[in-house]
């Protein structure tokens, strides 16, 4: 929905009908899966926000993405490095000021990980960077290719199976 918002009154894009009708049925099937859970936490206005802002970010970063490497002839890697720094720089700036940046370099540094804890922390940190790496490059290369629309559809369908697979296989935590 933010994707299709963003590149029609921003980039000037034009649709097909279909695109259309498939963010529609998506967004009617997360409202149907997420309202048939009677445990919803309660929402206040900062959270609504921070989701909103949220949404509408990381559906302009594909299209900022698409419109560079069509105008520009960027590559995807190129993209997803700036993407990656300009993230960097945006966590690092709201997370100083509130002293979490502080917190949590402490902690990575200083504090004792429990005896039942994960063995290998740190490589854990990197397989999750590497792996997360990995997807913004395979994302930058399907905008590149399919357009932005798609590889927002794709990482939505993506998202909704990791919830769908997580209910199933986790249903006392749900």
């Amino acid at each position: 929905c933010a994707t299709i918002f963003i590149g029609t009154i921003f980039m000037r894009k034009k649709y097909p009908w279909r695109d259309y009708m498939v963010v529609f049925l998506l967004i009617l099937g997360l409202y149907i899966f997420l309202s048939g859970n009677s445990k919803q936490p309660q929402a206040n206005i900062y959270g609504i926000f921070v989701i909103t802002v949220s949404l509408f970010l990381g559906a302009a970063v594909p299209m900022v993405q698409e419109h560079c490497m069509h105008t520009y002839n960027s590559e995807p890697l190129e993209m997803v490095y700036f993407s990656s720094l300009g993230g960097t720089i945006a966590c690092l700036l709201a997370s100083w000021p509130l002293g979490d940046f502080t917190r949590g370099l402490s902690f990575m540094l200083y504090e004792q990980l429990p005896v039942d804890g994960p063995r290998f922390p740190y490589s854990a940190l990197f397989l999750f960077c590497a792996s997360a790496y990995l997807g913004a490059q395979f994302s930058a290369v399907m905008t590149l290719h399919f357009g932005a629309l798609t590889n927002g559809i794709t990482s939505t369908c993506r998202k909704i199976m990791t919830l769908v697979i997580s209910f199933v296989l986790f249903p006392e935590r749900n």
